[in-house]
C-alpha cells in the first residue's frame, strides 16, 4: 500500500470519529497509485483548522490555524522517515483537535 493509499485507508477507518468532533472535513487525492500522487486531508474543529497534504514520494505538509488568534503554525514540513508509522502521525495531529478536559 503506498503513502496516499495509507492515508486514504486512515481517513476512511476514522470517519466517523471525525464527524464527531469536526465541523468540517474533507478529503481529495490525485494520481493516487502513481508517485507523484498526493492526498489532502481538511479537518475544522470549533478551535482549530488542519490542512494535512501527503505525497506518495513521502513528504508531508502540515497547517494548523488557531482560530482564536488567527495564527498559522507549521506542524510539518519534511519527508517521512522510513519506518514512520503514518496512520499513529495522523492520530497525533487529531489529538490537538480535541480540547483537554
Amino acid at each position: 500500500m503506498n503513502i496516499v493509499q495509507q492515508a486514504r485507508a486512515w481517513y476512511s477507518e476514522r470517519e466517523e470519529y471525525l464527524s464527531k468532533i469536526c465541523i468540517k472535513k474533507q478529503i481529495a487525492w490525485s494520481e493516487p497509485d502513481d508517485v507523484d500522487g498526493e492526498v489532502g486531508i481538511g479537518l475544522d474543529a470549533p478551535l482549530i483548522a488542519f490542512s494535512i497534504s501527503i505525497f506518495n514520494n513521502g513528504h508531508i505538509v502540515t497547517q494548523e490555524l488557531k482560530k482564536a488568534s488567527k495564527e498559522i503554525v507549521w506542524l510539518d514540513e519534511r519527508p517521512l522517515a522510513p519506518d514512520e508509522d503514518l496512520s499513529a502521525l495522523l492520530d497525533c495531529y487529531v489529538r490537538r483537535l480535541v480540547p483537554p478536559g
